[in-house]
């Protein structure tokens, strides 16, 4: 994950959570607070931190962090 360290500050800004660590395996259900409205204010976030946007199609794909990482690696590609 080569935007690691950028989009553990985005979870720990959105989750409000300045200790959470991120694994590439962690889902919804690892981190407290992650449900469907935190997973739009995260895609947000996400977006306007790396400059980009996500398709709905690409966002269906996402089952993990690292899932999550590799999206956002592949657009800045």
């Amino acid at each position: 994950m080569k935007c690691q360290e950028a989009l553990t500050q985005v979870f720990r800004m959105v989750f409000a959570n300045p200790n959470l660590n991120l694994r590439p395996d962690m889902t919804p259900n690892d981190i407290d607070g992650w449900d469907s409205m935190a997973h739009v204010n995260l895609i947000a976030a996400i977006e306007v931190r790396f400059h980009i946007k996500f398709a709905t199609k690409e966002l269906r794909s996402i089952k993990t962090v690292g899932d999550l990482a590799a999206l956002v690696d592949s657009k800045l590609a």
